[in-house]
């Protein structure tokens, strides 16, 4: 009788133990949130939750109470896959080439190999193929942000008049700096033989730079295809935000000077100040100002590449054949801020577009049609009318930074409309 008792106690505990767990297993399977038609558990709200609460302690942000925390992941959540449905409806996708490009620029802006890049990934326990995907839906979703919010919006002269005005003014203590980078790749472990090489093709590529070389056109020379050379532009970077082998380097340069070869775990680094501001080092340069037009066909479900690019090439031939750009930019380019212009995309100074739409443009002799050719965008047919020299002083580069302010101020007020009128259409149900 008193093992059978314990038999029993033992059945009841089991008994309750698999509850318990039926009922955690429950939880973690409850739907939290109905969009459309996708749902959202409890499990994957509570690893969004974790994720946001790790970057903001990483960022010393202040976490709200749990509740109000909460509320704030789900609904990020929420417009995040409403997003995520609308591209899918038009067809928006990311091609593997652009987003591996994509993810060695993140790479290399952190002083990293992918493989490096990788391996701190799964340092941290994050699954490369996740991050992968997680890039990709950034990717797309800004490109439905531009498209359905970005294209639409315009700054005003007077805006940025009245924005000048309440901008605080550089000084020494918040100097930031506009470098871009080229890349001498070094293979893993190199031997001293290969790093005594790569070295020496690094200072060849310096000496040509200074000669007056761009480093985009460094790398597309056909003689240094076998050096792999990669890089870009940087952006504005506060100086503690640089790689830390840049920092000492680019202290010392004067807009339009390049340092280097700096070595680096993933190769050689040439760098070149293109503007600072902030700081003693800030003065006037030359940039090249352009006039270009273009014709955009998007792809969709309808349109595939190939056919955007058909589209085009017609409408090119029909150009050639005596066709007026204007009009038929008004017709048919699916761009609209620019179609109801003739395509016109007015003056405009390095860095404001896609860079693959940059380098077709800095290529193309005056008033000829290019090829068309694709962007994250869609597919463009170019023509660039004129392009001037143009002295940027320091009042000028302010005007810029004023400009871009007024646009990321007004984006995000229209973003937050834009995503308010696309969830009043949805089907949204928070449980």
């Amino acid at each position: 009788m008193h093992h059978f008792k314990k038999f029993v106690s033992l059945v009841i505990l089991l008994s309750s133990l698999l509850v318990s767990m039926a009922s955690a297993a429950e939880t973690l399977d409850r739907i939290v949130a109905v969009v459309n038609t996708h749902v959202i558990t409890q499990q994957q709200l509570n690893e969004q939750i974790e994720l946001a609460r790790q970057q903001a302690q990483a960022e010393n942000k202040p976490i709200p109470t749990a509740a109000s925390f909460r509320t704030e992941v789900l609904n990020h959540m929420i417009d995040t896959e409403l997003q995520r449905q609308l591209a899918e409806t038009a067809g928006m996708k990311v091609d593997e080439a652009g987003l591996d490009k994509t993810i060695a620029s993140i790479a290399q802006r952190n002083g990293l190999t992918v493989g490096e890049l990788r391996s701190r990934l799964e340092q941290e326990n994050i699954p490369y193929a996740k991050y992968r995907q997680k890039i990709r839906e950034q990717l797309i979703t800004a490109r439905l942000q531009q498209d359905e919010v970005g294209q639409k919006i315009t700054v005003t002269p007077q805006e940025i008049t009245d924005a000048l005005a309440h901008m605080p003014k550089p000084n020494s203590g918040n100097a930031a700096y506009h470098i871009e980078d080229l890349l001498v790749p070094l293979p893993n472990n190199p031997s001293s033989n290969v790093l005594a090489t790569t070295k020496q093709a690094a200072l060849s590529l310096l000496q040509q730079a200074k000669s007056g070389r761009s480093f985009q056109q460094l790398v597309e020379q056909p003689q240094n295809a076998s050096l792999s050379l990669s890089g870009g532009d940087l952006g504005w970077r506060p100086l503690n935000e640089l790689p830390d082998i840049f920092q000492s380097s680019v202290q010392s340069l004067k807009p339009g000077e390049i340092a280097g070869p700096i070595q680096a775990q993933n190769g050689f680094h040439l760098i070149r100040l293109l503007e600072s501001r902030g700081s003693s080092a800030t003065a006037p340069r030359t940039v090249t100002s352009t006039h270009v037009r273009h014709i955009l066909i998007k792809t969709s479900p309808l349109v595939s590449n190939k056919q955007a690019e058909q589209r085009l090439r017609e409408i090119r031939a029909e150009i050639l054949r005596g066709g007026n750009f204007a009009d038929l930019a008004k017709k048919y380019s699916q761009d609209p801020g620019s179609a109801v212009k003739g395509g016109d995309l007015g003056w405009t100074l390095p860095g404001t577009f896609d860079p693959t739409f940059e380098t077709q443009e800095n290529k193309l002799p005056l008033n000829q049609l290019s090829l068309p050719f694709q962007t994250q965008f869609g597919w463009h047919l170019i023509q660039v009318l004129g392009r001037e020299q143009k002295l940027q002083t320091t009042e000028s580069l302010t005007r810029e930074q004023a400009a871009q302010w007024v646009y990321q101020k007004k984006f995000q007020q229209a973003l937050q409309n834009w995503l308010r009128q696309l969830r009043r259409q949805s089907y949204v149900k928070i449980m």
